[in-house]
């Protein structure tokens, strides 16, 4: 305890904790458990999530998967530390808020006695937060053991990309649905989760060189001697036209890199990253095909 100028005794602030601590809002919380909770951190998740965006959190006695929209970094918590859940991870292909717009939300919530999710569905197009996709896709690490389970997933994912857990159950079985954690934890697959919107609204990331070609082939000599070939092939295609971008979908079915690989190019200043919203028609396709005229005017 420490003492005031008057006599009184205060708390003694906080130590800081040796992890971060994400404080988030639900999204489709009822206006009852409308509240800020918050959730570790796990050291690998720490460059990518920040405040105003949005992040997949496990809630409730079921740990059912919820969208976040995440308030504040801190380094301290009023939780007990053996309480706090671990975040899942960030929202791929999601947008930000800004400061300016994270404020706003606050304000309406406060001042209009809404939810936060309806503060910020308000903001946001509609269709930017309707529904989170799971997928898993192979990471940088190859399998060194013989589990012939493991080696499957490894093998499907190898072949056809990034897939659901639900076709992993279906094509290699219970066992290895039950093994995807154990196998993320290794670092043979990563999870990736995004948000997938309306028909009419999609995100898509272009990746560029960040850097002029010669000084990207004196890195890509570098890379070649650590052995990463995913990243080596990334930056090969990306050569190939220099001045033009290709999106994650080209270089991932081109090169065979996971999502991962082009996040830790582009976090080691050689690739730009740019999102862009697609707006498609939901009726493209789907014309009528021109009826024959059996009309025959009269001379």
């Amino acid at each position: 305890m420490m003492s005031d100028y008057y006599g009184k005794n205060k708390k003694k602030p906080p130590s800081p904790l040796p992890f971060s601590v994400a404080r988030v809002n639900l999204i489709d919380a009822p206006y009852s458990l409308d509240k800020t909770y918050d959730y570790y951190i796990p050291e690998p998740l720490t460059d990518s999530i920040k405040a105003g965006g949005f992040a997949v959190v496990p809630f409730g006695g079921g740990n059912r998967r919820q969208i976040a929209l995440i308030t504040e970094i801190s380094d301290h918590t009023d939780y007990p530390e053996f309480k706090l859940k671990t975040i899942y991870g960030p929202v791929e292909n999601s947008v930000y808020l800004t400061p300016e717009q994270l404020s706003l939300c606050v304000y309406l919530k406060e001042t209009t006695f809404c939810s936060m999710g309806e503060a910020v569905r308000t903001i946001m197009p509609s269709a930017a937060l309707s529904s989170v996709s799971e997928y898993y896709e192979i990471a940088e690490t190859p399998p060194m053991d013989s589990d012939l389970t493991t080696l499957s997933v490894y093998s499907l994912l190898s072949k056809v990309g990034p897939v659901t857990r639900e076709r992993i159950q279906t094509e290699c079985g219970d066992d290895a649905y039950r093994k995807l954690p154990q196998m993320i934890k290794k670092g043979y697959i990563t999870r990736q989760t995004e948000i997938a919107g309306s028909a009419s609204v999609r995100y898509q990331t272009f990746y560029s060189l960040a850097k002029d070609t010669d000084s990207i082939k004196e890195d890509l000599k570098t890379i070649k001697r650590r052995g990463a070939v995913r990243q080596a092939a990334v930056l090969e295609a990306l050569l190939e036209c220099p001045e033009s971008a290709m999106t994650s979908v080209e270089l991932r079915s081109m090169t065979g890199a996971a999502a991962s690989v082009l996040k830790n190019l582009t976090e080691s200043g050689l690739l730009k990253e740019e999102k862009k919203d697609l707006y498609r028609d939901p009726y493209a396709g789907q014309m009528p095909e021109p009826q024959p005229d059996d009309n025959v005017l009269s001379p």
